[in-house]
């Protein structure tokens, strides 16, 4: 079995690649955490050759699930309470697209044999998306930081753990959370 001497999640197996416990801390502590429990799923499979297919499959099913949940909980906690900011508005838009890109670039997954020469390529795709999607949106949570009090972040991260122990996300991959 390989083993993280780095400790960011490269040749993890999915069973050892594990969120940070979270206690309620504001919503931006929580999707932070999220962000890099997802960054290192993502690079346990990216690092996986073409001979372990099993534990990426596992990673990916786990990273399908947790990917979608958080995309979901941030449209739904994050990204609803910032649109209204005039200032904000247009840049929420674009993260809301970006969800968009990263839920059909997922349920293209489900008509692709993790053997498709195509796979590698676009979990690789995924990732980088992914990786773009975090920094940009870390200039967003500068901003919203201003914007709420510690009390309102703080609620909202309790309503996304509340949705995310109801087992998160009831949408198929790849649909929609709301119409934009």
């Amino acid at each position: 079995m390989m083993t993280d001497a780095e400790g960011k999640g490269h040749g993890k197996l999915a069973s050892e690649v594990a969120p940070e416990p979270v206690s309620i801390g504001s919503i931006f502590d929580l999707l932070a955490n999220e962000h890099r429990h997802i960054m290192e799923l993502f690079n346990a499979i990216v690092d996986t050759d073409s001979k372990t297919v099993a534990p990426a499959l596992k990673v990916f099913s786990e990273l399908q699930e947790e990917l979608m949940t958080h995309l979901e909980g941030e449209e739904r906690f994050f990204f609803s309470a910032l649109e209204i900011d005039d200032d904000l508005s247009e840049k929420v838009l674009e993260e809301y697209e970006q969800h968009h890109i990263a839920k059909t670039l997922l349920a293209s997954f489900n008509s692709l044999a993790v053997d498709d020469h195509r796979w590698k390529a676009k979990i690789k795709v995924l990732w980088k998306l992914f990786q773009f999607h975090v920094t940009d949106e870390d200039l967003l949570i500068q901003k919203a930081r201003l914007l709420f009090p510690e009390g309102k972040a703080r609620e909202m991260a309790r309503q996304f753990l509340e949705f995310r122990g109801k087992g998160g996300s009831t949408k198929a991959v790849g649909e929609p959370v709301a119409d934009l």
